[in-house]
């Protein structure tokens, strides 16, 4: 019997760790719609963004940047971001809208976000938020996750820039590619 009360005590004590360290990242405020607001607006847009010893870390580029200085915030139509590792790995990542906030250096992609590896591995997903404290990029949506030599599929995503590791969260189901 007491067997069966630490059992428990330690299970609740497990879930009140998990649900407890899983710290939402606040979301910016959405970029109106309407660009005629914003005060500037550039086409072909790029912006490079280094680390205190002047490596760069990632790169957006967009057909169309609205920036807002008001709310520190900058929104893309058409956007590009290429995270660099320094042993010279790439991960770029396309979408159809994108939003920067400036003094944070974070962002979220959404719409057909489309990522790739220089490594072959390939990921698609509606949204993706990146943390640039914690050089992550998160989502919370369904994700596709393919290489040459299996395909993936779950909900949830966590892709560290830094250590170079891709983990999908829960609802996993895997295919091994034939031939392989």
């Amino acid at each position: 019997m007491a067997g069966i009360g630490v059992a428990s005590f330690l299970g609740i004590i497990i879930v009140l760790t998990l649900t407890l360290s899983e710290k939402k990242t606040p979301k910016p405020p959405p970029v109106p719609e309407n660009p005629q607001g914003a005060d500037i607006i550039i086409n072909n847009f790029e912006y490079t963004s280094t680390n205190a010893q002047g490596v760069k870390e990632w790169k957006l580029k967009s057909d169309t940047a609205s920036y807002f200085q008001g709310n520190k915030m900058v929104g893309f139509e058409k956007v590009n971001a290429t995270f660099y590792s320094k042993e010279g790995r790439t991960f770029t990542v396309m979408a159809d809208k994108g939003i920067l906030n400036t003094e944070a250096k974070d962002f979220e992609l959404s719409g057909n976000v489309v990522g790739t590896s220089s490594d072959g591995y390939k990921f698609r997903t509606e949204t993706l938020t990146y943390t640039g404290d914690k050089n992550q990029a998160r989502t919370d949506k369904k994700v596709y996750l393919e290489s040459p030599q299996f395909k993936l599929e779950g909900t949830g995503m966590v892709l560290d820039v830094k250590e170079q590791k891709l983990f999908l969260v829960k609802n996993v189901k895997a295919q091994v590619t034939k031939g392989k």
